[in-house]
Parts: structure tokens; sequence; C-alpha cells
């Protein structure tokens, strides 16, 4: 295999990587956006209410009665002692106790029929209200009905909705599942060739692996000069991260010296966000799994092309 005969193989390795990586991305978050996404169940709308009107509170009875007689009785008290001793201060005591008497009397009955006045008032404008509230508890109780009626309807769309979404759920679920089969039996089958060595058989070796061919640091995997000891030297250096969840969790750290798996993890990780933000697109996934499907055959045709090369070079 000469170097682009290598460069090629290895880069359908390194997209294969990346595919299966985006696929499993995928279906590992799909349950937690499917949830997410679920048709949300209506609101159960605010029914009107009618307060029924209170009733006028009756005016307290006016207990002036006590205070009178407690001021009659003064009243005949000092009139009794004036008699008997003919004291014009009795007499004048006497007669201004009769005067706070009869005035406590004629006050306490003009606050009562000024109270019943108003209470006659307040008890008419009650029944008014009362009539009106009736005819308003009819109205309240039309609308009302309108607003169940409505309810109704919407919780049988919801119903409907639900079910719609739980069956395209189980398609997508097929379609994800699919894909991601079609794409990881494509990549098992072009290891199988045994081109590269298991150790490297992973997207972070692969994919900085192929940026070493690309960028014409190295032009073959084996030897001193090869890509394997070159991989293998900067991660003892430090230089690159062997780790991919190391890589997941710090992206912007490989940005210069792993530029190749930046951009792939990060264009990865783009399509995964885009495909699981609409799970009710069918369009989307049956796209995605028509996709995978044909990348499978399109790898299975590379593999019986090349192996045909090969043969007839005497390999």
């Amino acid at each position: 295999m000469n170097s682009q005969e290598l460069l090629e193989y290895v880069r359908r390795v390194k997209d294969l990587e990346i595919g299966v990586y985006e696929a499993k991305q995928i279906n590992d978050k799909f349950p937690e956006s499917y949830v997410a996404q679920m048709p949300k169940r209506p609101a159960e709308p605010r029914y009107l209410s009618g307060m029924i009107p209170p009733p006028p509170q009756e005016p307290d009875e006016q207990n002036t009665g006590g205070a009178a007689a407690a001021c009659f009785i003064v009243a005949l008290v000092f009139l009794f002692f004036g008699i008997n001793s003919l004291s014009a201060l009795n007499f004048l005591i006497a007669g201004l106790a009769t005067i706070v008497a009869v005035g406590i009397l004629i006050d306490g009955k003009r606050r009562q029929e000024r109270e019943e006045e108003e209470y006659q008032a307040k008890l008419q404008e009650y029944e008014n209200n009362l009539g009106q509230y009736q005819l308003r508890l009819s109205e309240i109780e039309s609308e009302n009905q309108k607003k169940r009626d409505m309810y109704e309807k919407q919780l049988v769309a919801y119903s409907e909705e639900v079910a719609d979404y739980e069956s395209r759920g189980k398609a997508v679920m097929h379609e994800l599942f699919d894909a991601k089969w079609n794409l990881e039996e494509a990549l098992i089958s072009l290891y199988e060739e045994g081109i590269i060595y298991s150790k490297y058989r992973n997207l972070v070796a692969v994919s900085t692996i192929y940026e070493y061919l690309a960028s014409g640091r190295c032009d073959q995997l084996e030897g001193p000069n090869g890509a394997y000891n070159l991989y293998e030297m900067e991660l003892r250096q430090n230089i690159v991260i062997g780790q991919l969840s190391t890589i997941t969790e710090h992206l912007e750290q490989i940005k210069e010296n792993q530029y190749t798996l930046y951009y792939e993890i990060q264009n990865a990780n783009r399509n995964s966000e885009s495909m699981l933000s609409s799970i009710g697109d069918d369009v989307k996934f049956s796209a995605y799994q028509n996709a995978a499907t044909a990348k499978n055959v399109e790898t299975m045709r590379y593999i019986s092309t090349m192996k045909n090369v090969w043969n007839g070079k005497g390999f």
C-alpha cells in the first residue's frame, strides 16, 4: 500500500470512527431529549366564579332605656330630698337629671330611626344585587361549560398527539440503532483488513495518525519515522492526549496539536445536538439512517475494490 492509498484508508477509518462516536452520542442522549420534547398536557382553564352578595347587617337595638332610667331615678331621689328639705339645689339637680333622661330617650329614638332607614336602603340594594347575581350566575355557568368543552377537546387532541409522538419515537429509536449498527459494522470490516495495529484502533489514535499522514509529517505507520512511533513519543511528552474522556471534557486543549480530532468532535457534537433538537423530524432521521446504510455499502465496495488492487500487486 503506497502513501496515498494508506492516507485514503486511514481517512475512511477516521470518518467511520467519528461517525460511530456521533451515533453513540445521539443514541445515549436520545431518551433525555425524547422526554424533554414530549407534548405538554394542556393547562386546565381557570373557571369563573360568582360571589354571592352578603346581606346587610341588621342595626343593633339602641339600649338607651337603662341610661334614661338611671337619670329618672337620680331625678326622683333629688326631688324627694328637695321636697323634704325645700332645697333649691336638689330641685335643680332633679330637673337637670330629668332633662338629661328625656334627651337620652329622644336621641336614642332618632338614632334608631336613622339606622333603620340606612338598613332598609342597604336591604333594597342587597335584594337588587342578589337578583343580578342570579342572572350573572347563569351566564357564568354557561361560560364555564364552554371552557370545559374546549378543555375536553384539547385533552383528546393531546392524547392523540402523545400516541403519535410515542409511535414516532419508537421508529426513530429503530432508525438510530440501525444507523449505529451499519457504521460499526463498516468500521469493524475496515479494521479486519489488519492494516492498523489493534492498539491504535480508536478515534483518538486514528484521527491523530491521520493528521500526521495528511500533513506530511509521516508517510507510513511502522518504523522509527512512522506514525505509530511519533504518536507514542508525543503521548509521553504530553503533546497530545490519548484519552477520549479527557478530550471531550477539555476539548479546547487539543486545538493546536490535534486539530483534526478537535474539528471532527466539534462537528459531531453539533450534528448530534441538531438531530436531538427535533425528534419529531421524521425526514431528518430517515435521511440519517439512509446515509449510514449507504456508508456501510460504500465501505464494503471500497474493501472489495482495494482487495482486487492489492491482489493484483501481489499483496
